[in-house]
């Protein structure tokens, strides 16, 4: 349903505005597959099992992706950034952040991107699914983030459109 309105699921950062706004109050599936790693995530995707299966019955939004190719800022080996904070916020004050500024917390792939460029530079960084490390295996868009991270805790972090 959302690839057809050239939209994906919403990600995490994006749920939390919704969520703080009072337009969701259900479940949701969210693009990451809606992880609740250990039920750390029941303020933003709502109450999801920890590791869901595919048959599990949640609400879904469509959030819109990116469109064109223009960006309005320089891009960073293809990453269109609009912001970075390294000195950090926790999850829900990032996405706010992020959405005021027309965009969303960037994915472990760009945060990877702007990693490697030497443009975020924080220890650990917020990313759009959690910045879940899952045992180390993302650090390189991540990077020292801890297994099934608290919501509250304070990373950096990057906007992205």
């Amino acid at each position: 349903m959302c690839a057809a309105m050239k939209a994906d699921l919403c990600d995490r950062s994006q749920y939390s505005v919704l969520r703080n706004s009072s337009v969701i109050s259900v479940r949701m599936w969210a693009s990451d597959h809606s992880d609740n790693d250990s039920q750390r995530w029941i303020p933003i995707i709502g109450s999801m099992p920890d590791n869901p299966g595919v048959a599990t019955t949640a609400g879904f939004a469509c959030c819109a992706t990116r469109t064109t190719a223009a960006c309005p800022v320089t891009e960073t080996n293809g990453v269109c950034m609009l912001s970075i904070n390294n000195t950090g916020a926790n999850f829900s004050a990032a996405s706010t952040d992020c959405t005021s500024q027309g965009g969303y917390i960037c994915s472990i792939s760009q945060s990877a991107v702007l990693r490697g460029a030497g443009i975020l530079t924080s220890s650990v960084n917020w990313t759009g699914s959690g910045s879940d490390n899952d045992n180390n295996s993302v650090s390189v868009g991540v990077g020292n983030g801890p297994d099934d991270p608290v919501p509250t805790a304070v990373f950096g972090y990057a906007c992205c459109r």
